[in-house]
C-alpha cells in the first residue's frame, strides 16, 4: 500500500453493501483515482457512466502500513477538498508575494474554476447516490459534510 496523500493507492476492496473480506484486494476504481488526482470534471463524467463506483464502499489505506478506512466516493471527494483549498491558498500566497500590496481576490478565475469543478463533481456524486450523505466513514465516523468542513481548516 502507498500513502493516500501521495496520489496513488495500490489496494482497496469494495462491495455494494459495505461487506468486506480480507483477501488480497484489487486496485482502486478509476473514480477514486480521478478524485485523488484532483481531476474533478473527469471524475464527474466517470461517476455518471459508472454509478456502481459511486454507490460502493471501498477500503483506502490511511497511511503506509496504517489503518484502512472504509468510505464511499462522496467521502473521498469531500476529503480531497483539502487539496483544492491548499492549492488556492498556495497560489494566492505566490501572487501576493510577487505583487506586494495587491490583494484583489476578484481576479483569480482559475482558482474559482477549480472550486466550481470540485463542487460540481461532489454534486454529481450526491445526485447519483444521495444516501451517501447520511453514511459515515469508518476512521472517525464522519459524514461527508464533516470531511468537507474539516478540509477548510488550516
Amino acid at each position: 500500500m502507498t500513502n493516500p496523500q501521495s496520489g496513488s493507492f495500490s489496494t482497496c476492496s469494495s462491495t455494494e453493501d459495505g461487506d468486506h473480506n480480507n483477501k488480497k484486494t484489487p486496485p482502486l476504481p478509476a473514480l477514486f483515482v480521478l478524485l485523488e488526482q484532483g481531476k474533478w470534471s473527469r471524475a464527474a463524467t466517470r461517476a455518471r457512466r459508472h454509478p456502481k463506483e459511486v454507490k460502493a464502499w471501498f477500503k483506502l489505506p490511511k497511511k503506509k502500513n496504517g489503518p484502512i478506512i472504509k468510505c464511499k466516493a462522496l467521502h473521498h471527494a469531500c476529503y480531497k477538498l483539502r487539496n483544492v483549498h491548499a492549492q488556492i491558498k498556495h497560489d494566492l500566497t505566490v501572487v501576493q508575494r510577487a505583487f506586494p500590496g495587491c490583494h484583489d481576490d476578484n481576479g483569480f478565475e482559475e482558482e474559482d474554476d477549480l472550486w466550481i469543478e470540485a463542487c460540481q463533481a461532489i454534486q454529481t456524486l450526491i445526485d447519483i447516490h444521495p444516501e451517501a450523505c447520511s453514511q459515515r466513514e469508518s476512521h472517525h465516523g464522519c459524514l461527508p459534510i464533516h470531511l468537507a468542513v474539516f478540509s477548510m481548516c488550516p
